[in-house]
């Protein structure tokens, strides 16, 4: 599962980088990408559970990505 929501993340990451209008936008989202990596590391399948609902609210956030964006 780890993995998975690392893929996600990653995706989601590239994503707003690409529609970042400023480069704080994409600054921000580099160190997002970084805090999940480094906190999947020894994650139990509950901080699983909350780190994917954070990715979650975040992929929602100004730019905002879609499904179809991350999965295409």
């Amino acid at each position: 599962m780890g993995l998975s929501i690392f893929k996600k993340a990653s995706k989601i990451h590239a994503a707003k980088c690409n529609k970042a209008t400023d480069i704080r936008v994409a600054i921000e989202s580099f160190e997002k990408l970084q805090d999940i990596k480094l906190r999947l590391e020894n994650a139990t399948e509950e901080e699983l559970i909350e780190l994917n609902d954070e990715i979650e609210i975040w992929k929602n956030n100004i730019p905002i990505i879609t499904d179809r964006e991350i999965n295409s």
